[in-house]
């Protein structure tokens, strides 16, 4: 509505739109490149390389544009070396950075959205989300963090993911300030792209 603030809800909600929404238009742009190009060409970029990185490459027929996919991961050693030349240069000759999560360089307001994201509609066991074959592992993983299992009981099954995995890789000798999707955005940001 014209001249009617919007509530911290709804900006919530419209970032993490926004942030899906370039990601689903990404997403369609691959598929529509897999679907309309030649079955006998090659992919443009081969995602088999600097320690198998996954890239993709996607354009439409007809439009001067590309996009490039990037399959990150959120934390890593911080001693890892994946940032290689071809890698920087697929950056340096962007023009905007799209990101999943909005709000990444800011521990604050992520936290936020998080919270108000990630509780569910209503109380379900971790363990019944999941199937038998993988209750023992998911114990002992969620015995290593030391939150009681009910913690997660409260959250999405995406939160409640993401949760476990940052609490485990803390204990892993990995970093979140090391994670792909960080690395990038400070280069991003340091270039002066649109993010």
């Amino acid at each position: 509505m014209i001249g009617t603030p919007a509530s911290p809800r709804s900006n919530k909600a419209r970032s993490v739109a926004l942030a899906l929404a370039g990601f689903l238009a990404l997403a369609v742009m691959a598929l529509a490149w897999q679907m309309l190009r030649p079955n006998d060409a090659p992919p443009p970029i081969d995602p088999e390389f600097s320690g198998s990185t996954a890239i993709w490459e996607a354009r439409l027929p007809g439009q001067k544009g590309r996009a490039i996919l990037f399959g990150t991961v959120h934390a890593l050693p911080t001693d890892l070396q994946w940032l290689d030349a071809r890698i920087k240069g697929l950056l340096a000759g962007s023009d905007q950075l799209v990101l999943e999560v909005p709000n990444l360089d800011d521990p604050d307001a992520l936290s936020r959205s998080f919270a108000g994201l990630s509780i569910a509609d209503r109380d379900v066991p971790l363990l019944n989300r999941l199937p038998a074959a993988l209750h023992d592992e998911t114990r002992e993983l969620v015995d290593r963090t030391g939150v009681p299992i009910s913690h997660y009981s409260r959250l999405d099954s995406w939160a409640a993911a993401l949760t476990l995995s940052s609490q485990v890789s803390a204990t892993s000798g990995t970093d979140s300030m090391a994670g792909a999707d960080k690395v990038l955005l400070r280069l991003a940001r340091r270039k002066g792209l649109s993010v």
